[in-house]
């Protein structure tokens, strides 16, 4: 599935393994990159196991995690393991003076292991994954300003011809960390449809950015949310001493969805007085309320729905020869339903909706 391994933490692990590439042979899927195997630990049969951590940190950050693993009988074992973790944000929304980027996320996992004989031993394992706060999804903006042009040689360029001489920010003059620009609001397509319906002559952003990279100005805290729960089971049968037969089988689902204001900057010019449309510069917009500043932001989300099917036969003779084969099914499902604000990726803008109002004025006379 599209899983959540940049967001979860690990917690009851047996072990990490590191593979160079490539590794098309037992993998079967071309990673000329190498693999990366996060070993979880399973059910340990006739022992009782049990273990818990806490850590505590600056941020107010708290973590925990913890393990029990109890047999039944001595051909099953049951194994239940979590992690929780949560800390205030390292940066600041300077507008609405809370901290942001914060992280609060658990991860909850049960495995059952049955061994009826000696030759067949099958395993179950169920986990959820869930994180719920006001992570940012990308960093603070960086920009050297591209201005608009006057003249192009020796041509000059005036009037309404000049708003399309902006990229809204250039590379290649100024280094990275000594970036102070915030962008050029005439070469985006929001800020060219503000200018479009009269909300705005120019720039919206014209004064420098702040250097403090971990505070942004966004009329909303950021959102973060994603989940996955995931269902392995596993069979095990030896054939012979030197034969083994495996089949592994999956299935997943995943959600994430994430809002932020991608400027990250509150603009410094109101918008123009449109008398008769927009009085007093007053955009209503349904997704950002009413205001007479350029305000946009941006919403992530998709889902996935996963279900593996593999099996494998093994040998381990002495000697020189052995073998490996098998097959896997893969059904992977990815919606990107767009008529569900939730699934798929948006732009939202004031100026946006100001064209689509002006257009609804104008009968359609626009698009």
């Amino acid at each position: 599935t599209a899983n959540r391994l940049f967001e979860a933490e690990f917690f009851d692990m047996e072990r990490i393994e590191v593979l160079r590439g490539p590794q098309g042979t037992l993998y079967g899927r071309n990673a000329t990159g190498g693999v990366f195997n996060a070993i979880t630990a399973k059910p340990v049969l006739e022992e009782y196991q049990a273990n818990a951590t806490v850590t505590v940190g600056n941020y107010d950050s708290r973590k925990y995690k913890g393990m029990l693993n109890v047999p039944i009988g001595d051909k099953i074992a049951v194994r239940v393991a979590g992690s929780y973790l949560e800390r205030e944000g390292y940066a600041t929304n300077l507008v609405s003076g809370d901290p942001i980027d914060g992280r609060e996320l658990y991860g909850v996992r049960g495995s059952v292991a049955y061994e009826p004989t000696d030759k067949l031993n099958l395993l179950f394992v169920a986990e959820h994954f869930e994180e719920d706060d006001n992570r940012l999804r990308v960093g603070k903006q960086l920009c050297e300003k591209d201005p608009v042009k006057t003249s192009f040689g020796a041509i000059p360029i005036t009037g309404a011809d000049r708003n399309i001489t902006s990229l809204g920010c250039v590379g290649g003059n100024t280094p990275l960390r000594e970036m102070r620009d915030r962008v050029n609001t005439v070469g985006t397509s929001g800020g060219g449809l503000g200018i479009a319906v009269g909300l705005l002559t120019g720039d919206a952003l014209p004064l420098p950015n702040f250097p403090d990279y971990r505070a942004i100005e966004s009329a909303f805290d950021p959102k973060f949310y994603s989940e996955q729960t995931h269902y392995t089971w596993k069979a095990g049968y030896d054939l012979t001493d030197s034969l083994k037969l495996t089949y592994l089988g999956s299935y997943g689902e995943s959600f994430s969805l994430t809002q932020e204001d991608y400027n990250k900057i509150a603009p410094s010019v109101a918008f123009n007085n449109v008398p008769g449309l927009f009085p007093g510069g007053v955009v209503p917009d349904p997704q950002l309320g009413a205001s007479n500043v350029f305000r946009t932001y941006d919403s992530s989300g998709g889902e996935s729905e996963q279900t593996t099917h593999e099996i494998r036969l093994q040998s381990s003779f002495d000697g020189r020869f052995n073998f490996n084969v098998g097959g896997i099914l893969v059904d992977f499902e990815a919606n990107q339903d767009f008529t569900n604000p939730e699934i798929g990726y948006y732009v939202f803008s004031n100026s946006l909706t100001a064209i689509t109002l002006v257009n609804n004025a104008l009968g359609g006379a626009i698009f």
